[in-house]
């Protein structure tokens, strides 16, 4: 499955797929979510690196990390070791708010802080 693929899911076919997954015992939308899941899982924990090694720690990362706290104490997203079907919907929902976000890329987050130095120059002038 291709990062494009995976991001393409709305919250209804998620919805659909962990439906199926947990009340219709459906192995195959499991088999998806888990898909879905590991190549979120690739791209958002890069992102997050990425994030981390250029010393930005606000914005998006701030939000996903909150997310990643709260439910594995650690400031990564979980592979797989999430096999309830809503845990994996959840999780996939919150990577995918994260990858949309322009400030989950070093380059968004260098846009931001150069927007906000311009806008406090025009203040101070």
């Amino acid at each position: 499955m291709t990062l494009k693929e995976a991001r393409s899911f709305s919250e209804y076919k998620l919805r659909e797929l962990e439906f199926s997954a947990k009340y219709k015992n459906d192995s195959d939308a499991l088999y998806t979510l888990s898909q879905i899941n590991l190549r979120l899982k690739r791209e958002a924990n890069k992102r997050l690196e990425n994030l981390e090694r250029h010393g930005y720690k606000q914005y998006a990362y701030d939000l996903a990390t909150t997310y990643t706290k709260t439910a594995y104490k650690s400031n990564r997203f979980k592979g797989i070791e999430i096999t309830d079907p809503k845990d994996l919907r959840r999780q996939i929902r919150q990577m995918q708010v994260f990858l949309d976000k322009r400030t989950s890329l070093v380059v968004g987050q260098k846009e931001v802080e150069k927007a906000r130095n311009k806008k406090k120059e025009s203040i101070r002038n």
